[in-house]
């Protein structure tokens, strides 16, 4: 089994300690556990939101560095500046009230999820972006929705 060793604060190094009988053994599990939560979390997604929606968000989440402490909050205040302030909702042709209004009802762990995995199309080795790889947010998007992107040419 391939051992990590990972920094946390006190604040959870305290939570694992009232929770687990040790921080490791509290770790572990959740380390293990989480990545099949937000898989299911993110199954729930599948055609929530368009293809058009989700390149949106994954536009505006170019460069954004997540926070422990933040995460589930990044994504509707980086959508609503964006929208705001660069008129991504023209760009990417959105509603903007209705695309906003469902975001903003997502629960916690959605936010935090949907982050998650707008952050992986940024960082991850096989896309690594798709200013490098034409073709790969499509391929991206294609795991939430099986609508395709609609822009005019």
């Amino acid at each position: 089994m391939p051992k990590i060793t990972a920094r946390i604060s006190d604040q959870s190094a305290n939570w694992l300690s009232e929770m687990f009988a040790t921080k490791t053994s509290g770790a572990e599990l959740i380390i293990d556990a989480f990545p099949t939560i937000c898989k299911r979390v993110l199954a729930g997604f599948r055609d929530r939101f368009s293809a058009n929606e989700l390149a949106l968000m994954i536009d505006n989440f170019n460069g954004l560095i997540l926070t422990p402490q933040m995460l589930g909050q990044h994504v509707l205040a980086n959508v609503a500046d964006g929208i705001a302030l660069d008129h991504q909702d023209k760009k990417w042709q959105v509603n903007k009230e209705d695309f906003l209004d469902r975001l903003k009802a997502l629960a916690p762990i959605e936010h935090a999820c949907l982050e998650i995995w707008l952050r992986g199309f940024w960082e991850s080795p096989t896309t690594g972006g798709y200013l490098k790889e034409p073709g790969s947010m499509e391929a991206w998007i294609s795991q939430l929705t099986t609508d395709t992107l609609q822009l005019e040419g």
